[in-house]
């Protein structure tokens, strides 16, 4: 009779193991699922407010600047356009003024200069360059800081066309805004977004220098 009580208690906790080890899948289960989707949820609220219509503008304006950079090989029109950005933030000139710039143009002639309007005030750059440098530092912070974004999520971010105007464009208008930034937060988000060695390549040699004097002594015309 006692045998029979030992064995049936045996059989009793052999079950209870398989059914904590069957509860501790499960649970484990249920906690990688509500990573995976908690993941998701963040990276598809970020894209959604990628895909808001204040982004739209600031892409807008930002665009507009990467193809006036690339218009011209020695970024003349760019750099006037940056330098008049900064003259305006020293002077706390912040009125819808729209920046402007200079180009000359040459004929077998002669040679006629002429101004042609960028479009947007100082204002709407500014506010052009916070969104698009806010939403991709951000999503950097969220996943090596903060870690509520998983690696392959943050890398569908960095792999949106949008990204190479921080290195193009926005980047020199941090350095104009803030001349004592630091380059670290821009290089460890781009050595950290997956993209392939050539494309990190070309977007290190789009970067601006390292100081807003070595911009100041760029060609304006």
């Amino acid at each position: 009779m006692g045998q029979a009580i030992n064995i049936f208690i045996a059989i009793l906790l052999y079950a209870a193991t398989i059914l904590v080890l069957i509860a501790t899948v499960f649970a484990a289960y249920a906690a990688i699922k509500s990573y995976f989707v908690s993941h998701s949820v963040l990276y598809y609220q970020l894209m959604a407010r990628y895909s808001s219509s204040e982004m739209g503008k600031a892409l807008e304006i930002m665009w507009e600047l990467y193809h006036t950079r690339e218009q011209d090989p020695e970024k003349t029109a760019f750099i006037q356009i940056l330098k008049q950005y900064r003259d305006c933030f020293d002077k706390k000139d912040f009125k819808n003024t729209p920046l402007k710039v200079s180009k000359t143009i040459s004929t077998d002639k002669s040679s006629s200069k002429y101004v042609a309007f960028f479009g947007y005030s100082y204002e709407e750059t500014n506010k052009a360059r916070r969104q698009l440098s806010h939403f991709f530092t951000t999503a950097h912070e969220m996943f090596t800081e903060i870690k509520v974004l998983n690696k392959a999520c943050f890398e569908k971010i960095c792999k949106v066309e949008s990204f190479e105007l921080l290195y193009y464009v926005v980047e020199w208008f941090e350095l104009a805004n803030n001349p004592k930034r630091k380059r670290e937060e821009y290089t460890k988000l781009l050595h950290e977004s997956g993209l392939p060695k050539d494309k990190i390549d070309e977007l290190e040699k789009a970067r601006p220098p390292e100081t807003w004097d070595e911009v100041k002594k760029m060609k304006t015309c």
